[in-house]
């Protein structure tokens, strides 16, 4: 831990630094902030990278790393789930998302939503959660941005149980011409109608399958 905060004023200055083969960086740098973030200094219990010290770091760092960010979390939310389903990084998914990540217009691009909604669709158990602060965080997205959305329609339940919310994405993200769509996308509409019978007169509903139909 001692090592680490020697290195943390480096690594917070790197995030800005040009850099060679900036992906594969950008792959351990992201792990290496967030894993700080996540931790906390056993001498006063703060975080080793503080809410506001990461939020700056992801407002300058760019969209690619924002994104390896969020792929990370995702990562390590489905990977360290204990036998009880207990699982501290999925806990920390909605803190993350609440109180570090940045608000900024500059943020809000097709890349980073698309890995804000892969995000939360990856939890279940989480998603009503997960919709509700990612949903002001959208922007719209097309057919090169990749969601999971062919998961989504496969598995069907996230639409099942939760049409509301999967309605309310969709309408935030899917672009007005129906052929930048991203795959799938008109099955989970479909799985939402089926859901709930109500929604079938939404106004959004309607107009999302306005716009499929005229592609």
């Amino acid at each position: 831990m001692r090592l680490y905060l020697r290195l943390k004023p480096k690594l917070l200055a790197f995030t800005s630094a040009p850099r060679l083969s900036q992906r594969d960086q950008d792959n351990v740098l992201a792990g290496m902030l967030l894993a700080g973030w996540g931790s906390r200094d056993e001498t006063h219990g703060q975080r080793c990278i503080s809410n506001g010290e990461m939020r700056e770091v992801l407002l300058r760092a760019g969209d690619d790393f924002r994104s390896r960010t969020l792929w990370q979390l995702q990562t390590w939310a489905r990977q360290t789930a204990d036998a009880s389903g207990s699982n501290n990084w999925r806990t920390l998914v909605p803190e993350f998302i609440r109180e570090v990540w940045p608000l900024q217009k500059s943020t809000k691009t097709p890349k980073a939503s698309a890995a804000l909604l892969n995000l939360a669709f990856s939890d279940p158990n989480s998603f009503q959660t997960l919709a509700a602060l990612v949903l002001p965080l959208l922007t719209r997205i097309d057919r090169g941005n990749h969601v999971v959305l062919h998961t989504v329609a496969a598995n069907g339940k996230l639409s099942s149980q939760f049409p509301a919310e999967m309605l309310a994405l969709m309408f935030a993200v899917l672009s007005d011409r129906a052929t930048e769509w991203p795959y799938d996308a008109h099955q989970v509409l479909a799985q939402i109608a089926e859901a709930d019978e109500n929604l079938r007169l939404d106004a959004r509903l309607i107009e999302l399958n306005r716009r499929w139909n005229a592609r």
